[in-house]
Parts: structure tokens; C-alpha cells; sequence
């Protein structure tokens, strides 16, 4: 078996109309291909929203997708130049391209030298609506929103209609035409250009966004849509024909692009020879182009004429020319074959039982079998109220009762459904609150692990319909202004997957991948074709990493953005929880450091007096009710070798009986420096063989240390010592006080018997 190609599209915004149609039109194709399909939602290059556009400032993260499709080395890109770039001139967009040529490339919406393209046949379209406009509407001065000139498409579509307005002999002047940007933030452009010409009858739109814009501008005006001015849109979006009054397109299937550019990818992936690099345009007037009462009210046009047209017009009223062109001769086959039933049956013969069963049959099955949205069930019921009065003025009076109840049955089943598909309609957008709900609450539960945390933010993802997806990391977040140079040679992470309803952490040895590994890593299966949509994650100026995601419909593209937040918003806490973590175990490993500081004499490399203490509490809390030995010990003569040899030498002899204590009492003992010359060290009895055992590690110490040391003073300590059994604090600082005690008892004892010494001597 062939090893599936790996095909990735970069779109716009996928909620907008072209990259939303676009998109599915390609992930049908990569079905139909048995293709690998990864989507890089974008937003639009090099776009300033300025001040009004707060909520939108970080959009232009979303375009770092474009660099992480430029290192994934897939087989073959698909970029929707057109409308990714559609504010800059073929210098950017070649940048753009070029940028991306690493990998086989498909320009679409846009042709730029050296690279092959997939573009709409403009022309076509545009001169069918102006010829109809002219010739059809007898309009005279047609008006163009163009859109920007550096575009392609809105060049050619302008070209389009100059070539029109010429070869109909209307006289054309730059004051019918003006410049604005493509989308709904047109506004002003639409009031001057409407400003402009008084005289303006009709007015065409590079796109059907833009014509939107119209309506309300129109209608607060006082212009009557339709008939005053008659309005031309460009795409046949989805709402085109939710408009009121609908609103007349030149149809360029979005989907049928996105479909063809998989194919010639494909192609061109295969070693086939594809030249063709246009996709067809037609002309669909609808109401907002037409004076006709037929896109109207006024039912006695539709049911005119022999059985096809009055089919025709059925179809055409109901669905306003938006029935997908590959069902529209199924529908009109059976619409077909219901009116000529209706004339055999019930004007061109009394109609009996048998009649009125299988006409209600066929009704029921009309109305079933012909799907039809919430917006229609007004022109079904006044087609349904059209054949009603057709009937009744053709058929014989004899059938007034059947038809009545043919009608009245129409009307329930019609009212029924719309009722039952409002059930459905509110049913499901409870249950998918609900689910995004829990998946809104389940990304943001984390717990001790935060490795582990990355996975179980997945929980919940199989209730937003994604089937499976793989979270990379960036090692550390990447900061990116818009216009700015995006870091090089990332470091990635990959930190968890999910299949279905289970989730789980990729082990440490397996985590650092390279860019190319994410679109093709062990854990996506080779048994069976995926679509996956790469979830750019960030927040404010920083790239945290991304998110593949493999949804089981396109109706994730709602949810997208919802994932991106939340899923940021995650990975965003849970990189701040870790930092904090860090910076706490910096803090506290600092503290220990100035604890230690704190209670460490500097001279000496002991306790001081406080961390004496402390040691002892805890040693007291973990040996309650044991023997201890305690000494409490000072230098003999510090001030004499001070004073004699300079303080430095006092240093060392400290320093020295330091050292002393700390081999007398071994590596189980305490021993602090209590101030000046005085020092205090204690032991569990058990530990030691008893007190004349360290008096004699002592006396070796020092008796080492004065032959070896090579000072002209000799270096040694008195000692008074305590034996108790230590229950609290308390106990241990009155055994201490003792063994000071013991000690000036000691010292008065030496300094008697060397006095005594002395006057011996004398006599």
C-alpha cells in the first residue's frame, strides 16, 4: 500500500465564508484521495486594526501558523494567498510564497509568477450580473464597490465590469467606483460612493460582505432594495440567501475551490498534468436584483406556465438559487412529477380516497425529502398557499374538500417540522453547552504533577467532537510583536495526546521532538487517513506552542477559538504555576542559605548561640526522656594572647578550640559558639563512652595542636560539664547553666591550686 501524502492548506480566518467553505471543500477531497490534511487557520497579513480593534490586537499571532507550516515538511502546501494577504501587493505575497518553498506549493485566490495557482474565473460572473443589471433590469448607472486594486480578485472582478459597462455602451466615470476594505468595516466607503451618485441604481460588490453593509445604509435612506437600488454581491455565501430581500451573488463555490486544490495537489504529488487554473462563476439573481414580484409575494408567477416551469419556479422561490447545483435536478425532478400529479389528480378529474392518500404520501414525502432551514418555512408555507389557490381556480368544485385537506395537512406537517427542528436545534445547543462547560472546567483542573496536568487538561476534549489530539510545547514561551523576526531554532516539547476519551502524558525520554516528528509522530495510527487543524496557542505577545487537532466534524470550526483560549489559558497557569514553583524552590533554597547563615558562627564554621538552640529543640523533640551529656567551655588567657600577640592569633586559638570540641564530641555531638571565648556542646550519653572520654579526646587535641602549631603561646580550654535527662527546652537550658557553673567551678579550682603552686615555690 502507498504511503498517504500529507497535504496542509493555510486559510484565513475559518469562520469567515470563504476559508470556512474552503476548508471543508478540502477536507472532502482528502477523503475522496485518501490524503493526510492538516489546516493552518491563520488570520490576514499585515492588517492594522488600530485602536477600535482592541479585542482583536494578539490576532496577528495566529499568523505565526504560516512559519510552523513552512518547517513541518509536509508533501505539498496549499496557501489561500488571496485572502491570508489580501491587503498586499504581489511584492508581499511573493515573500509569502517564498517563505513557504521549501515544501511544493498551490497558490489559490491569488497568481504569482513562479508558482502554480488556482483562481476563480472572475470575468464570467461579473459580466453575467452587469449584463443582467443592463439588459434584464434596464439599469443605467451601476455603481462597484471594488474592494483593494492590489488584490487579484478584486482587479479582475473590476476589470470585469469596465469590460461590461463598455461592451453595453455605458458611459463610465471614476466617480462610480470606490476603494474599501473587503469585509463589513466598509461602511463609510458605502456612504460615499452612495453620496457620490444620486443617481446610483445599482451597485455591485467584490464580495457578498460587502454588499451587506448596504442593507441597513439603504434602508435609512429610504431605498427600496430591489427596486430604488438593486444590489450585487460576489461568493454566494451561506447568508446571501437569508437576507431580506435575498441578496443576488455571482456564485464561486468556496468549497468546490478548496476541493480542487486537494485534487491538483494530489495531482502534482502524483506526477499528473494538471494545467487547468480557473474555477467557474455564474450569475444568481435573487430579490435584491429584481423588481419581479416573483422573488417576492406574488404567487401567480410561480404557478404559471407548463409543469417545468412552474417546477422551476418552485424550486427557485423556495430556495431563492441556493440548492446546491448537484441536487437541484433531483429536486426539480420531483417537484416535476408532484404538479403533474396534482393536474392528473385533482384539475383534470374528480379525485376519489385513493387520490387524496397518495397526494398526502407524496406531500409528506416532498417536505421530508427536500431539507429546508428555519428562514424557508415562510416560503414553503406561501408556495403551499400558492398551489392551494392554483388548485382551487383550476380544479373542478367537486375536489374543493380534497384539496382543503391536502393543504391543511401541508400546513401541520410544514409546522410540525419547523417545531421539531426548534426541539432539536435548542436540544443540541443545551447538550453542547453543557460539553463546552465541561470542557471549559476540566482544562483548567490541574493537580501536583504539572507534566501530568498538560494531559488531563485533554479530559474533556472528545466533548467538543475532537477524536484525538497532540499538545507540543515550546521549551521555554517565545515572545513575538506583530511585524516582529519570530525566534529560530525552537526547542519542542511533546507533552500529552488524547484518543477519544482517554488521555495521557508522553514519557519524559520520548518529550523533545523536532518540528517535522509533530505532523507525523508514533501516536497518530498509519491505519487510517486523518484531518487534523493545527490550534495556534498564545497569549498577548507570547507563543506557548500547538495543538493538533482532529475533529469528527467540520463543526468544530465554531469551537476553534474556544479551544485556543482555553486551552492557552491553561498552558499559560500551568506555565506560571510551575515558574512560581521554581521561583519558591529558589526562595527556599535561599532561605535555608540565610537560615544557616543566620545560626553559623562565621569565625568558626558552628553553631552560634541561636542555632545552638535550635539544633537542641529539634535534637530535644526526637530524644525526649534520654541521658545527655552538656559542657559549657571557655579559652584559658584569650586576652593575654590578644593583647601579647595581636587579635588574629586570639582568631586562631578560637578557631583551634573549635575544632577541639567538635573531634572530642564527634559526629553525633552539638557544638555551638556562645559569644567571645565561650563555647557549649552536648551529646546523648549513649553516644559517647562518658565524660572523661571526651576530657581525653580534649587533652590529645590540644597537646597535638601546641607541639605541631609553632605559636609562642599555649592554646587550651577549661570545661564544666552537666549529666540530666532532657525532657524540654527548659531542662536543657538549666543543664547548660549548670555546666556553666561547672566550669567557673573548675576555673576558680585551677586558679587556686596554680596560685597555691606558686606561693610553694616562693617558700
Amino acid at each position: 500500500m502507498n504511503e498517504r501524502y500529507n497535504i496542509g492548506i493555510l486559510v484565513a480566518n475559518i469562520m469567515d465564508s470563504f476559508s470556512n467553505r474552503v476548508s471543508k471543500g478540502a477536507i472532502a477531497a482528502a477523503e475522496a484521495f485518501d490524503a493526510n490534511l492538516f489546516i493552518f487557520p491563520m488570520k490576514y497579513l499585515d492588517v492594522d486594526y488600530g485602536n477600535t480593534m482592541l479585542d482583536m490586537k494578539f490576532e496577528y499571532q495566529y499568523n505565526i501558523l504560516m512559519d510552523y507550516a513552512a518547517k513541518a515538511k509536509l508533501d505539498h502546501l496549499i496557501v489561500c494567498t488571496g485572502t491570508i494577504a489580501y491587503i498586499c501587493d504581489d511584492v508581499r505575497k511573493k515573500e509569502v510564497l517564498d517563505h513557504l518553498s521549501g515544501t511544493p506549493l498551490l497558490n489559490v485566490a491569488s497568481n504569482i509568477d513562479g508558482y502554480d495557482y488556482l483562481i476563480y474565473d472572475n470575468k464570467a460572473g461579473v459580466t453575467q450580473a452587469v449584463d443582467y443589471l443592463i439588459k434584464k433590469q434596464n439599469r443605467k448607472h451601476i455603481c462597484m464597490m471594488i474592494g483593494k486594486l492590489i488584490n487579484l480578485e478584486c482587479r479582475e472582478r473590476y476589470e470585469a465590469y469596465r469590460d461590461a459597462l463598455d461592451a453595453n455602451g455605458i458611459e463610465f466615470n471614476n466617480n462610480m467606483i470606490i476603494e474599501s476594505d473587503i469585509s463589513e468595516f466598509c461602511v463609510s466607503e458605502a456612504e460615499e460612493l452612495l453620496d457620490r451618485n444620486p443617481d446610483c441604481d445599482a451597485v455591485i460588490c467584490v464580495n457578498d460582505e460587502m454588499a451587506s453593509v448596504f442593507y441597513p445604509i439603504l434602508q435609512k435612506r429610504g431605498k427600496s432594495i430591489g427596486r430604488d437600488i438593486m444590489l450585487v454581491g460576489f461568493d454566494d455565501s451561506p447568508f446571501a440567501v437569508k437576507m431580506d430581500p435575498p441578496l443576488a451573488s455571482v456564485k464561486a463555490d468556496a468549497y468546490a475551490m478548496g476541493y480542487r486544490a486537494v485534487e491538483k495537489a494530489v495531482n502534482a504529488l502524483s506526477g499528473k498534468n494538471d494545467t487547468d487554473h480557473y474555477c467557474k462563476t455564474e450569475f444568481i439573481p435573487r430579490a435584491s436584483c429584481s423588481s419581479e414580484s416573483l422573488y417576492l409575494s406574488n404567487m401567480n408567477n410561480v404557478f404559471s406556465g407548463d409543469d417545468t416551469a412552474i417546477a422551476e419556479n418552485i424550486i427557485n422561490y423556495i430556495y431563492q438559487s441556493s440548492i446546491p447545483a448537484e441536487t437541484y435536478e433531483q429536486v426539480k425532478q420531483f417537484c416535476l412529477k408532484m404538479v403533474a400529479e396534482l393536474r392528473s389528480r385533482i384539475i383534470n378529474r374528480t379525485a376519489d380516497a385513493d387520490d387524496l392518500k397518495y397526494l398526502s404520501d407524496k406531500t409528506e414525502e416532498f417536505l421530508s425529502r427536500n431539507r429546508y432551514g428555519v428562514e424557508l418555512v415562510p416560503r414553503m408555507i406561501e408556495t403551499v398557499d400558492g398551489c392551494h389557490k392554483w388548485l382551487m381556480r383550476n380544479a373542478p368544485a367537486e375536489n374543493v374538500s380534497v384539496i382543503n385537506r391536502i393543504f391543511k395537512y401541508a400546513v401541520i406537517k410544514i409546522s410540525n417540522g419547523m417545531i421539531n427542528d426548534f426541539k432539536k436545534l435548542e436540544d443540541s445547543q443545551k447538550e453542547h453547552t453543557h460539553l463546552s462547560n465541561l470542557f471549559t472546567r476540566d482544562t483548567l483542573m490541574f493537580n501536583e504533577n504539572m507534566a501530568m496536568s498538560y494531559a488531563r487538561m485533554m479530559n474533556k476534549f472528545y466533548c467538543l467532537d475532537i477524536k484525538s489530539s497532540y499538545l507540543f510545547l515550546i521549551d521555554e514561551p517565545a515572545e513575538y510583536h506583530n511585524n516582529g523576526e519570530f525566534p529560530k531554532n525552537l526547542k519542542w516539547k511533546f507533552m500529552s495526546y488524547q484518543d477519544g476519551m482517554n488521555f495521557s502524558m508522553v514519557p519524559a525520554n520520548e518529550r523533545d521532538v523536532s518540528s517535522e516528528y509533530m505532523y507525523r509522530n508514533k501516536y497518530i495510527s498509519d491505519s487510517e487517513r486523518h484531518t487534523f487543524i493545527i490550534a495556534d496557542l498564545y497569549s498577548r505577545e507570547y507563543q506557548y506552542g500547538l495543538l493538533l487537532c482532529e475533529p469528527t466534524s467540520d463543526k468544530f470550526f465554531a469551537d476553534l477559538e474556544l479551544v485556543v483560549y482555553q486551552v492557552s489559558a491553561a498552558v499559560k497557569l500551568i506555565n506560571l504555576i510551575s515558574e512560581q514553583d521554581r521561583i519558591n524552590e529558589k526562595l527556599h533554597m535561599k532561605n535555608i542559605a540565610l537560615e544557616n547563615l543566620s545560626e553559623i558562627d562565621e569565625m568558626t564554621g558552628i553553631y552560634n548561640r541561636r542555632g545552638f538552640y535550635r539544633a537542641a529543640e529539634a535534637f530535644i523533640e526526637s530524644s525526649k526522656g534520654k541521658d545527655i551529656i552538656v559542657c559549657y567551655a571557655d579559652m584559658d588567657n584569650l586576652k593575654l594572647v590578644n593583647d601579647g600577640y595581636g587579635h588574629s592569633e586570639g582568631d586562631f586559638s578560637i578557631k583551634s578550640l573549635a575544632l577541639c570540641l567538635k573531634e572530642a564530641f564527634g559526629e553525633n555531638g552539638i557544638v555551638g559558639r556562645m559569644g567571645g571565648d565561650e563555647f557549649a556542646a552536648f551529646i546523648l550519653s549513649e553516644k559517647t563512652e562518658g565524660i572523661e572520654s571526651i576530657i581525653g579526646k580534649k587533652r590529645r587535641y590540644i597537646e597535638h595542636l601546641n607541639r605541631t602549631a609553632n605559636k609562642p603561646y599555649h592554646i587550651d580550654m577549661s570545661m564544666g560539664f552537666c549529666e540530666c535527662v532532657c525532657e524540654n527546652s527548659y531542662d536543657f537550658k538549666e543543664a547548660v547553666d549548670k555546666a556553666d557553673g561547672k566550669l567557673y567551678d573548675n576555673k576558680t579550682e585551677r586558679k587556686r591550686r596554680n596560685k597555691n603552686k606558686v606561693s610553694e615555690t616562693e617558700h
